[in-house]
């Protein structure tokens, strides 16, 4: 008798509709069990496809590299073959060769520019004409090439000159037609109003070119 009020016990909750140990409930976990065995294989496979697309990109980084640093050092030797191009055609040509002048000496040269180009020109004689003798002639070519140092070249003439007419003392006894063109003369800034110092004098020129003594 108990096992048969057991039985149908296990019949009764087996076929309820919810609740612990249903039909529902065994569904649902069976349902679980495998959304957790597919998200496990998912995870799995992720972190597979992971590492392969990880070696892909460190695979191309390392491509990248080695074809930009073909494509830099190729353009360098481009660009400096062509400046030693330019440097042997114009600028150390035998005919220009200061070398070749009779009764040069290295002492006797004063000037910087005449020093370097003789120091290059005796590597020439040496060693011949190539990229090892005439290198720092063709690094400045390359530099004096470049638009940015043109620039910045152009950046401090500007700014040298706009520092000369900041400083300039504006000559108190200047009149206003002279003062009118020394506004569009620029260039003569400090021309018109420069004094001349003679001891404790400070002699200021007018427009009409008549000196002005200030007693210091």
């Amino acid at each position: 008798m108990p096992q048969v009020v057991s039985l149908k016990a296990l019949e009764n909750v087996a076929f309820r509709p919810i609740g612990p140990g249903s039909l529902f409930n065994k569904s649902l976990h069976v349902s679980d069990q495998t959304r957790k065995r597919a998200q496990h294989a998912n995870n799995i496979e992720n972190r597979r496809l992971d590492k392969i697309m990880s070696a892909l990109k460190r695979e191309q980084r390392v491509k990248d590299n080695i074809q930009a640093r073909v494509i830099q050092q190729t353009s360098q030797s481009y660009t400096e073959r062509h400046a030693l191009q330019e440097v042997l055609s114009n600028d150390y040509r035998v005919d220009n060769f200061i070398t070749m002048k009779k009764k040069l000496k290295p002492e006797d040269i004063h000037d910087r520019k005449t020093m370097r180009r003789f120091i290059l020109e005796s590597r020439v004689f040496n060693s011949g004409f190539g990229m090892h003798a005439l290198y720092p002639e063709v690094k400045r070519k390359i530099k004096h090439s470049d638009i940015n140092w043109e620039v910045g070249r152009r950046k401090k003439q500007l700014l040298r000159k706009n520092q000369e007419v900041s400083k300039t003392v504006i000559n108190p006894t200047i009149s206003q037609s002279a003062f009118r063109r020394m506004l569009t003369d620029r260039t003569h800034w400090t021309q018109y109003n420069t004094p001349r110092q003679n001891n404790n004098e400070v002699v200021w020129v007018n427009s009409t070119c008549r000196p002005i003594v200030f007693r210091m």
